[in-house]
Parts: structure tokens; C-alpha cells; sequence
């Protein structure tokens, strides 16, 4: 099974990126049954499911509106489905111990977005965002921790994401990879 894991900081682009990549690759049907593991499957030649919720609107999509401890439950729902493409965004599963439990027992791919901190700052003004600077240095030091990873660091691509043509590069990229599985 492929793995591709998108993270960043806040106000990088992961759920703009994502619901972009979702529209390229086809037909989504959301399946609601799964409360702790909430996923969407994509419809079209291969087996590939998005984790996360993107059923609304807002900024706050993806992984972000699981369960803090939704860990263990996507841990048993990866082990017990099979697919061929998991593709995930947000802060609840980007983290170092499941990153490294991914690379260890499946294909992973790491996807880290980077964006100027004024494009950043314009970002979070946009969508009037409530994150104070302390919970912001949090997620920035997790992503640096992550980057310092010696387990994860070589399967970690950094992809700058500062407009729409970063975006639609990244895209082309992920998409690229998403193709060699």
C-alpha cells in the first residue's frame, strides 16, 4: 500500500492542496459510517482513499477535524483494509511516530509544504484565524522535528507553496508519484 502523507505549518495550503487533488482525480463518494476513521474513497481505476473529513467548508478540513486520539484507530482500520493509494493531510496523523510506523510497514512518500511567512501571516488573517503564537511555534518546531527525522528525512519532499502555480507544480508532482505505485 502507498502512503502519502501532506503536512506544513498552518496556513501552507495542505487542505486547499488536497480538495485540488481530490477534484483531478475523479468521483468522491464519502463514507460516513466510519466516525473515528472518516475517509473518502475516490472513484476511478485505482483503489485510492482520502483520510479525513471534506464534506464542508471552511479551512479546517482533513485530518484536522478527527478525534486527538484518532491514531490507533486509523493504525487498526490501515491494517485491516487494503488499498492501494492512502492519501492524508492535517495535524492529527503528520506526526513523527506515525509517519515512522507508515514508512516502516508500508510504500510512504512524505510531502512537506512550505510557504513565506507573509503569504503565511496573510493566510491566517484571511480566514480570521484564532491560533496564537504559542500554538503556532508548536507546529512549527513538530515540522522541524520531522524534517530532522533521520528515519523520515530521506523520504520527505519539501514543495514550495506560496501561489497557484506552486500549486498546480505540486499537484504534477504528487500526482507523478501517486502514478509510480
Amino acid at each position: 500500500m502507498k502512503i502519502i502523507a501532506i503536512g506544513g505549518e498552518p496556513g501552507t495550503g495542505k487542505s486547499s492542496l488536497m480538495k485540488s487533488l481530490m477534484a483531478i482525480l475523479g468521483t468522491q463518494t464519502i463514507n460516513n459510517t466510519e466516525k473515528l476513521v472518516p475517509y473518502t474513497i475516490i472513484e476511478n481505476s485505482k483503489n485510492i482513499i482520502v483520510l479525513g473529513r471534506y464534506d464542508g467548508e471552511g479551512y479546517a478540513q482533513g485530518t484536522d477535524r478527527m478525534s486527538m486520539a484518532c491514531q490507533p484507530n486509523v493504525v487498526s482500520f490501515l491494517n485491516n483494509n487494503k488499498f492501494d493509494v492512502v492519501l492524508f493531510e492535517g495535524d492529527r496523523l503528520f506526526n513523527q511516530s506515525f509517519l515512522e510506523h507508515c514508512n516502516k510497514y508500508y510504500d510512504l512518500s512524505i510531502f512537506l509544504l512550505k510557504t513565506n511567512d507573509e503569504i503565511k501571516t496573510q493566510r491566517y488573517e484571511e480566514r480570521n484565524s484564532d491560533q496564537n503564537e504559542t500554538w503556532l511555534k508548536g507546529r512549527k518546531k513538530k515540522i522541524s522535528n520531522i524534517c530532522d527525522n533521520m528515519e523520515l528525512k530521506w523520504i520527505t519532499s519539501l514543495l514550495r507553496n506560496n501561489d497557484m502555480n506552486d500549486q498546480l507544480s505540486n499537484i504534477e508532482f504528487i500526482l507523478e508519484k501517486l502514478n509510480e505505485s
